[in-house]
């Protein structure tokens, strides 16, 4: 599953100034830094995915976009602002990270105390700029993102 996906997104990075991202499906989103790799997840979450729009927009988000665009452009913030993330203030985010992931019944508020950690705020700050910046691209990517996800997901139920 994902194949098309990863390839739409694998050509649209390499075509945007990101040619050394690699981009796989995986079971959670994620940026590995050591492999400079970009991972999706064809999984939907609706508390995440509506708690995520909700923190975007709070800081500053004026149009609405699906989720699966604002994880994307995240993870690629992460990208962009990993070396400006002091490495005590890395260290301190991923073990709140870990301890959230181990929390069973999340709320709300454990997920913008997440989204307001130091890294993670700066990654979304890079990627509502990007997509302020190149709405009309970020709305092409999202149209051609919603066909491939609606393609990929009649195929698995066929």
């Amino acid at each position: 599953m994902g194949i098309y996906m990863t390839r739409k997104l694998q050509n649209w990075v390499n075509q945007n100034g990101f040619e050394d991202i690699t981009i796989v499906c995986d079971n959670e989103w994620y940026y590995d830094h050591a492999k400079t790799e970009v991972a999706y997840t064809m999984g939907k979450d609706p508390i995440v995915e509506e708690t995520f729009k909700a923190y975007c927009r709070n800081c500053g988000l004026l149009d609405d976009f699906d989720p699966f665009i604002l994880s994307f452009f995240h993870e690629l913030g992460h990208y962009e602002t990993f070396d400006i993330v002091e490495d005590d203030e890395y260290e301190n985010d991923y073990f709140c990270k870990v301890a959230l992931n181990m929390k069973e019944k999340r709320t709300r508020d454990d997920y913008f105390a997440y989204y307001d950690l130091e890294m993670e705020w700066m990654a979304t700050a890079w990627a509502i700029k990007y997509i302020q910046l190149h709405t009309d691209e970020v709305r092409e990517l999202e149209r051609e993102i919603d066909i491939i996800r609606y393609w990929e997901n009649s195929l698995i139920g066929a």
